[in-house]
């Protein structure tokens, strides 16, 4: 497919880098067959299926532009794939990065800026997302609660019932919401741990390939 996208492409850069995402998947192709035993350099390369047909297709009729957000959302599925398969992990971050190329270079400077620009956004605001609705479940319980036992009781003459069930339901809340946040971002952190090991294991195997990824992800930047 990249292949495809590089004989119609008119940009020489662009070109070029869709001719290195084609070596990096003829490399990815080398490795499983190696996984299966087989020969790593005896791969036939398809190039009559279906699915290409269709790619030339339309690159020939409107341009590689037209297919891009549809590779990369094929990239996407594939990040998913690898993330549960065990022997895939070590390609998982190759393919994040082809994903990564093809958005921007889908979306072009610009909106891929804008994109990077929200991501940062919305990592910002998470955490204040979380405290705003973490207040207004505990108030809103909490005010549940207090009517609740406020109607229960006969003619709302017990206070001191009303008040304490209230500072109970706001420890018991307050106990539960931090246990909830602590395990989220306990978990949030194991992830880029691992994701750290799974970068640092990789440098140390395939130095070459992965300096060759960072190329490619800054020369799709412009």
């Amino acid at each position: 497919m990249y292949r495809i996208l590089s004989r119609f492409e008119s940009d020489p850069e662009r070109s070029e880098i869709f001719e290195q995402l084609s070596q990096s998947e003829i490399r990815h192709a080398q490795h499983w067959n190696q996984k299966l035993g087989n020969n790593s350099t005896n791969i036939v390369l398809q190039s009559n299926t279906p699915k290409l047909i269709y790619i030339r297709l339309i690159c020939s009729m409107f341009g590689p532009n037209k297919v891009l957000p549809w590779l990369a959302r094929i990239e996407s599925k594939e990040i998913g794939a690898y993330i549960g398969e065990v022997d895939g992990q070590e390609l998982l971050a190759e393919e994040k990065d082809h994903a990564r190329i093809l958005s921007k270079m889908a979306l072009g400077d610009g909106n891929s800026q804008i994109i990077s620009e929200s991501w940062h956004s919305h990592g910002n605001s998470g955490s204040v997302r979380a405290a705003v609705l973490g207040v207004n479940d505990g108030l809103v319980s909490n005010f549940c609660l207090m009517m609740g036992v406020a109607g229960g009781t006969v003619g709302g003459d017990s206070p001191d019932l009303i008040v304490l069930a209230g500072i109970a339901a706001l420890i018991a809340g307050s106990l539960s919401m931090a246990t909830g946040e602590y395990i989220s971002v306990r978990s949030q952190r194991e992830i880029y741990e691992y994701q750290i090991e799974t970068e640092r294991a990789e440098l140390e195997e395939w130095p070459e390939e992965e300096e060759e990824e960072l190329v490619l992800i800054y020369r799709a930047k412009g």
